[in-house]
C-alpha cells in the first residue's frame, strides 16, 4: 500500500481516495459537536506535516482524538469493505472565496500511531515465508521496470488529466458567478440592458478558464498542468534546402487597407469585455 505525501495529495483530483498517509500532528484544534435532523455530528481539525509540507485534516463524526498524539507521527489508513475502499479522501475545501486542499477522514478510517504501524510491518516481515518451499502458490506480480508505462498507467494519467480540468472549470465557474452577482447589482443605466445569461455567461467562464491556463495560475495552485514549456528548436525537424529558382516571381501586390474597427457606438455586441 502506497503511503502518500502532501505533494501526492495535492496532485489528486477532488474527492479522490487516499489509501494511506503519514504525518506528524503539529496542531490539534477543539472538537466541535452538535445535532441535526440526521442525528449527532462532530468535527475535529488538525494540521499534519510530512516533513516537507503541511496540510489540514478534518476528522468527521469520529471519537475524540487522544491529545497525547500531538507532536507524534500517525498513519491515516483507509479500510476496504465489500463496497470498496473508504475512510480518507483528498478534497477541495472552499472558504471565503478561496479553495484549499485538505484531507477528509471519516469513521471508516483508522488512525494508527507511527510506532504501532511500524511494529505491524516488522511482524508481517517476520512471518513472511523463509524459503521458496513455503512461498504462496500465487506470488504477487513483479512491478514493471522503471520507465515502462502500462495500459493502467495510461488510463490513470487520462483520468487525472480530466479530473484536474474539471476542478479548474469549477474555479472558473465560481469566479464568473461572483462577477455576475456584482454586475447584476449595478444600476440599470450602467448595465445598459446587458444580461449575463446563457451563452454570454458561459463565454465568460471559458474566458476565465483559458486565462488561468495561459497565466499558469492553475498549475501553481495544483488544479491543472500548465502549457508545455520544454519544447526547444532542436526538437523541430529541419526543412530540406530547396534549389534556388533562376527567375524571381513578381512581387505580390500589397493587400488593400483594412477598414478601421467599429467604435463602441457602432457595435451591436452586448458582451462585456474582460
Amino acid at each position: 500500500m502506497k503511503v502518500s505525501t502532501v505533494a501526492d495529495v495535492n496532485e489528486l483530483p477532488d474527492d479522490s481516495l487516499v489509501h494511506a498517509f503519514r504525518g506528524t500532528i503539529k496542531q490539534l484544534f477543539k472538537r466541535k459537536t452538535g445535532e441535526s435532523d440526521r442525528g449527532p455530528w462532530s468535527f475535529e481539525n488538525m494540521v499534519v506535516s510530512d516533513g516537507r509540507a503541511e496540510i489540514k485534516v478534518i476528522l468527521k463524526d469520529r471519537d475524540p482524538l487522544d491529545p497525547i498524539l500531538k507532536g507524534k507521527v500517525v498513519y491515516l489508513l483507509s479500510s476496504q469493505t465489500s463496497k470498496g475502499w473508504h475512510g480518507v479522501k483528498a478534497k477541495d475545501d472552499e472558504y471565503d472565496g478561496k479553495v484549499k486542499r485538505i484531507l477528509w477522514v471519516t469513521g471508516a478510517a483508522e488512525i494508527v500511531p507511527g510506532t504501532e504501524y511500524e511494529a505491524r510491518g516488522a511482524q508481517a516481515t517476520a512471518q513472511a515465508p523463509a524459503s521458496a518451499k513455503d512461498a504462496p502458490a500465487h506470488p504477487e506480480p513483479q512491478k514493471p521496470q522503471e520507465g515502462h508505462v502500462t495500459p493502467d498507467k495510461h488510463l490513470f494519467n487520462a483520468r487525472q488529466f480530466a479530473g484536474r480540468r474539471v476542478s479548474l472549470l469549477k474555479v472558473a465557474t465560481r469566479a464568473a458567478l461572483q462577477f455576475k452577482r456584482e454586475f447584476d447589482s449595478l444600476p440599470d443605466e450602467m448595465r445598459q440592458g446587458i444580461k449575463l445569461e446563457g451563452d454570454v455567461f458561459w463565454a465568460r467562464v471559458t474566458s476565465i478558464f483559458i486565462s488561468l491556463e495561459a497565466e499558469g495560475l492553475a498549475m501553481r495552485r495544483g488544479f491543472a498542468d500548465g502549457l508545455p514549456t520544454n519544447i526547444s528548436l532542436t526538437d523541430l525537424k529541419p526543412v530540406k534546402n530547396q534549389p534556388a529558382s533562376t527567375s524571381q516571381a513578381p512581387a505580390a501586390p500589397a493587400p488593400p487597407p483594412q477598414p478601421p474597427p467599429p467604435t463602441p457606438e457602432d457595435s451591436d455586441d452586448e458582451t462585456i469585455p474582460f
